[in-house]
């Protein structure tokens, strides 16, 4: 029983690593997750200009049909957005584009994460088990340990891929 009980008691300990390293991916997970929602802040902006900007344009586009209705083209002359309303559309598109290329990233890299904390929790399992059972787990062990910190190496990978797409020149927009 005593055996029993310092076994059980070892493996506790073996465990607190892996715990801890748990708790870093949390953290992890927890930047990714504030950076997913800013981005998907942003988008929610920039849709809700866009969709501005084409009722502007459908307005503008009504009022010409009816003004032609009534007089001659030659009187008024079509009426079309401003070269500031066409450049906001085309960096609204173009900012909106790298919002969606990143959130792919993030998405992916939230994935790679949750994947690496699973692994992790496999680990402490799979420990507890070979422990009550004395059954030789360590090959077990080691092989979901290794795939837990390629699965964070991609997530990390991943997240410094989008801190990069949100920073690189000609990405930046300094509109609110």
């Amino acid at each position: 029983m005593e055996t029993h009980l310092l076994t059980i008691s070892h493996a506790i300990q073996l465990a607190v690593a892996p715990v801890f390293l748990l708790t870093g991916v949390a953290h992890i997970l927890n930047v990714l997750m504030t950076r997913l929602g800013r981005i998907i802040d942003r988008s929610r902006v920039l849709q809700l200009r866009m969709e501005e900007l084409n009722d502007q344009e459908e307005d503008l586009l009504e009022r010409q049909d009816t003004d032609l209705n009534r007089a001659p083209s030659s009187v008024f002359p079509p009426k079309v957005l401003t070269r500031h309303q066409m450049r906001q559309r085309a960096e609204d598109e173009s900012e909106m584009s790298a919002l969606q290329h990143r959130l792919r990233l993030i998405y992916l890299s939230i994935f790679f994460a949750v994947l690496g904390a699973l692994f992790i929790c496999l680990v402490v399992a799979t420990g507890f088990i070979g422990a009550l059972t004395q059954v030789d787990t360590a090959r077990w062990l080691a092989g979901m340990f290794i795939a837990s910190m390629i699965a964070m190496i991609i997530c990390l990978s991943l997240l410094i891929r989008e801190v990069y797409v949100a920073v690189i020149p000609g990405k930046m927009h300094h509109r609110p």
